[in-house]
This record gives structure tokens, C-alpha cells and sequence, in this order.
């Protein structure tokens, strides 16, 4: 399978994190049999310093002729201009945490946020049905539920019209609809059954204002934005360090399976991606901002070594 995807980096440190990852994922071709043309672009601060503006209308008109594409930046300069260049009608935050770094979580019972909380970008009535149909489609691939907490006054309306028709056709029920507040006192006492949310913007900032502080690991998240096909932008907000060998790169590494399994539709790769990412983290191997009180910690770079180490091994065994 031949896939054209493109890869953004907003500094330095970001473009040595993209030369990372591109490794993961031409490790994940090779191992499968597939072809990823690979485009890298620039956005934010690399963007105005090469030309003046934070995105580029040619990378916007190059990342529309891409089948997914991935920003890495230490802020989101230039990626309302991309997101809205690209048609895109949905965004989501994912939260998607291995059991084995239940210890961070901050609630007595270490259970951490599962799931998507997101928002319609536009409320132009074809075009949030799309983005109802994106949510509700993966809610049932996944079995998970979904809340909406709608826009309310004269959107209200055309909100209920809209979500209505698209869970029945789904779920042939009528959508659980619920406010800001339940919703957060909802995951706080169950935060691994949070499933999908459907919200206003404002909403959202609330819910992950509360999902962030569950997980204590916002490393680990990231944010993917839709088109009228599917899952098309990917988004990693990386910390401000002196050194991309101190960053996270497991939010990366996260949004990569994303993007494998909803952008590529590629899900044996999805999982096996997903399966070397959770052994390497089950085994003990930790980068420093994840390191325990004298425990032992590896840089970044080696993390994307140990992955691909796994990939390397998951050939071996696919060849033979």
C-alpha cells in the first residue's frame, strides 16, 4: 500500500522528533510490505523564520493532497490556518494510557482517562453531521459510549436533529446529552469509562482541564483533527527543553498508531505499533520526565531505538 503523509515541525527540536518518528514509521512499512512517501514542511517558529508567516499556503496546499499529516510544535502557531486549510470539521483530544503507568494517576484508585473528548469546529449543519458520524462510527468500532454536552439556545435545535438521526443510526437510541458539570463529576469517579464526548469548545476545555490533571501525564496526549473522510491532522505539543533527548516520545509514538489505524486504515500495523510501544514501557524503560526518584532512565532517541528493535523482531517473525 503506497501512502503519502506529511510531517511538520515548528523548531529544532521538533524536526529532530520528526526524523524519529519518520524512523517508526518507515520501520513499520518496510516490516508490512508498504510504501510511505514521506513530505517534511515546517510550521510555526521554523516556518516565520524561513518565511515570514507561521504556515505556508503551499504546505497547506501539499498537506491537502496528503493522506494524513503530523505537527510537532511547542505551540499551536499556524495550526488554526492549517487545520482550517485543510477543511478539517472535528477536533479531539485523545487520552490513551497503558496500564502500567497507572501510578501516576492522581485519584487514590490509579485509574487514568480512556478516551475522546472533542468538538465541532463548525456548526454549518452538513458538515457537523460528518463530524457526528466520525465520533459515532468510531464509539461503536471501539463499543465505547458517548455524551454530548450541546451548544444550547438556537443551536440547540439543529444539534439534537443532527446527533439524533446519526445514533440511531449507530446505536438506534438517543444520544446520552448531559451538561459540563455531570460530565466532569462523571470522570472524576470513573475516569476509564469517560468513552467519547461530543461537546462545545468551552466544554472541552474543561473536560481536559480535568482528564489532564487525572493522568498527570499530558506528555502522553495529543490531538487529531478530522476531515469530511476521516482523521487527517495530527497534532504533539511538546514540552520547551534544551534537547529534543529530553522530551517525551511516547505522545508521538501515540498518535502515530492513531494515525496508522484511522488516517491509514492500517490496523494490524496500528496494533503492532500500539503492542512495541506498551512492551517497551512494560519493560521498565522509562525517559526522564517519566522517571521515578532514582530510577534509571534512557534518552529519547534510545526509546525510538528500543521500538523499532521490537518492529525489527516482529518482522523477523512475519518473514518467517
Amino acid at each position: 500500500m503506497r501512502k503519502k503523509l506529511m510531517l511538520l515541525s515548528g523548531s529544532q527540536m521538533a524536526a529532530q522528533l520528526s526524523y524519529y518518528i519518520q524512523q517508526i514509521l518507515t520501520d513499520i512499512a518496510v516490516t508490512f510490505g508498504h510504501s510511505f512517501l514521506i513530505i517534511e514542511n515546517k510550521i510555526s517558529e521554523l516556518s516565520i523564520k524561513e518565511y515570514g508567516s507561521s504556515i505556508t499556503e503551499e504546505a497547506i496546499v501539499a498537506g491537502a493532497d496528503c493522506d494524513a499529516l503530523f505537527s510537532i510544535a511547542d505551540d499551536e502557531e499556524g495550526l488554526k490556518e492549517l487545520s482550517a486549510g485543510l477543511g478539517c470539521i472535528l477536533c479531539g483530544h485523545l487520552y490513551t494510557l497503558p496500564d502500567c503507568l497507572s501510578e501516576y494517576s492522581l485519584l487514590k484508585s490509579e485509574e487514568m482517562p480512556a478516551g475522546l473528548i472533542s468538538y465541532p469546529m463548525t456548526l454549518d449543519k452538513a458538515a457537523f453531521a460528518l463530524a457526528a458520524n466520525h465520533l459515532y462510527k468510531r464509539a461503536k468500532a471501539e463499543n465505547s459510549t458517548v455524551n454530548e454536552i450541546p451548544y444550547q439556545g438556537s443551536h440547540l435545535v439543529s444539534w439534537e436533529e443532527v446527533t439524533d438521526k446519526v445514533a440511531n443510526k449507530y446505536y438506534i437510541m438517543n444520544p446520552n446529552r448531559t451538561d459540563a458539570s455531570a460530565c466532569l463529576s462523571q470522570l472524576l469517579r470513573f475516569p476509564e469509562s469517560m468513552g467519547v464526548v461530543l461537546a462545545t469548545k468551552k466544554a472541552c476545555e474543561i473536560l481536559n482541564e480535568g482528564a489532564k490533571s487525572i493522568c498527570g501525564l499530558p506528555s502522553f496526549l495529543f490531538d487529531v483533527y478530522w476531515d469530511d473522510k476521516g482523521a487527517k491532522l495530527f497534532y504533539v505539543r511538546t514540552e520547551q527543553t534544551d534537547s529534543a533527548e529530553n522530551v517525551s516520545p511516547f505522545g508521538l509514538l501515540y498518535a502515530a498508531v492513531d494515525m496508522l489505524k484511522y488516517s491509514l486504515q492500517l490496523e494490524r500495523e496500528a496494533a503492532c505499533l500500539l503492542a512495541c510501544i506498551n512492551n517497551v514501557l512494560e519493560a521498565g524503560w522509562r525517559t526522564a520526565d517519566i522517571a521515578r526518584k532514582g530510577q534509571l532512565h534512557v534518552t529519547t532517541e534510545a526509546i525510538f531505538n528500543l521500538i523499532s528493535e521490537q518492529i525489527e523482531l516482529v518482522g523477523e517473525f512475519i518473514r518467517h
